[in-house]
């Protein structure tokens, strides 16, 4: 199978979800703090556009194919990636990592409506996943040093971000080296987090999105032959 794809000019792992979870397992006995990069249509049109976005991808440790079609743009159609990322359970199977091993997790959003909603996950899923904090994400930076002080007080093992890009982006680009973690963990913002959470509208929205990238990918190659 092979390990890179290539989209839209961004180059992405392609590992199955047990090699990935291996590499994160190495990640967590690691001092310093790696990002890890769920990887969703959305966030590669962006890139396209927002240099902060771009480079964070880039520069990320790990990325997590989180659509089926980014896989198809790529011609990597081997059944099982294709499987796994249709079915959207890495995240269910990352986090069952962290509470067999009882690592600590902080979450962050943009909003408390996002965070909210991350830890309804949470505790319905995983009800005894230690959560050491929470916090939203904001552009003024103060308030980002506040942030990072208040988690390196904690120290969790894995911070579960649920926020948007570039936000996200340029958050880390100002702060990673601060912070005291093992693991930072790009969820992606407004997602699902597991695919049975998917009703008719989302369902509809992903099709549509599906097209969009779809010509946007057809719309880069036709640019760069």
């Amino acid at each position: 199978m092979i390990k890179k794809i290539s989209v839209m000019g961004m180059e992405l792992d392609n590992y199955s979800n047990r090699e990935s979870l291996s590499v994160i397992e190495g990640f967590l006995k690691d001092t310093a703090m790696n990002y890890v990069q769920m990887v969703n249509m959305e966030l590669l049109i962006l890139a396209e556009s927002d240099e902060n976005v771009k480079n964070a991808l880039s520069d990320a440790d790990l990325t997590i194919v989180g659509d089926k079609a980014i896989l198809e743009a790529a011609g990597a159609v081997r059944l099982q990636r294709i499987n796994e990322t249709e079915n959207g359970n890495f995240f269910v199977d990352f986090l069952k990592k962290l509470y067999r091993s009882g690592y600590g997790v902080y979450l962050v959003g943009d909003t408390q409506a996002d965070i909210d909603s991350l830890e309804k996950f949470l505790s319905e899923n995983f009800e005894h996943l230690r959560i050491m904090g929470s916090a939203t994400l904001c552009d003024d930076a103060s308030e980002g040093e506040k942030l990072v002080n208040d988690i390196n007080i904690v120290l969790p093992d894995v911070i579960i971000s649920a926020a948007s890009s570039p936000r996200q982006e340029i958050f880390l680009n100002n702060h990673k080296s601060q912070i005291c973690a093992k693991l930072w963990y790009a969820a992606g913002a407004g997602k699902p987090h597991n695919r049975k959470t998917y009703g008719i509208r989302k369902f509809m929205r992903r099709v549509i999105s599906s097209r969009i990238f779809h010509h946007r990918v057809n719309k880069f190659n036709n640019e760069n032959l």
